[in-house]
């Protein structure tokens, strides 16, 4: 059944003037889903993992805005990239790290785990980040727990994915600068 595999999941509402449009994590085979969440397996293990590790970036959120749709389908999602590159290691252990935060999702991090390097190493030194030896299997000090990692991570996705498809840091700068007005305010009240 549908419901049986693990998926990726994204609200079928969007709303193109809030801080994200495209709201996606994965679910857990085994849990199922009301009709306001549109729902996707993957045959190939790998495309489930980097697309709800990458479609959570701004390039991709971007991308969305842009079509200017209401609604997330299936129509839409099949618009989306499934990223090949050489960053895809890196992209999906930060999506791997950012969403497995309960023992319900230890079978994904178990699965994950052959496709992710083996540490963590930040792209940058600060003291309120801290390094990982990633353990085979999942337990509770794995995921990203701390906002200021949590926020990082999601930086480093949005840099990864931005090198995937090819665009500078300029473009990326000038996406966000154009598109995402409420998160560069967060950003100042916040950062």
């Amino acid at each position: 059944p549908y419901h049986s595999y693990d998926m990726v999941v994204a609200r079928t509402m969007l709303n193109l003037k809030q801080e994200r449009t495209l709201n996606v994590s994965v679910f857990p085979g085994g849990v199922s889903h009301i009709n306001g969440l549109v729902g996707i397996a993957f045959a190939d293990y790998k495309d489930m993992l980097i697309a709800f590790s990458s479609w959570a970036s701004v390039p991709i959120d971007y991308f969305v805005k842009a079509i200017g749709k209401s609604n997330f389908n299936y129509a839409t999602a099949s618009l989306l990239p499934i990223i090949d590159t050489k960053y895809n290691p890196l992209i999906i252990q930060r999506g791997v790290l950012l969403n497995c935060l309960t023992k319900y999702y230890a079978n994904i991090f178990s699965k994950a785990f052959q496709y992710i390097p083996q540490t963590y190493e930040w792209s940058k030194n600060d003291n309120r980040l801290s390094n990982k030896i990633l353990p085979k299997s999942w337990d509770y000090n794995t995921p990203f727990r701390n906002d200021y990692e949590r926020r990082q991570a999601l930086i480093e996705i949005d840099v990864l994915v931005a090198l995937a498809l090819g665009m500078t840091l300029k473009q990326l700068r000038a996406i966000y600068k154009l598109q995402f007005a409420i998160a560069q305010q967060y950003e100042i009240d916040t950062w």
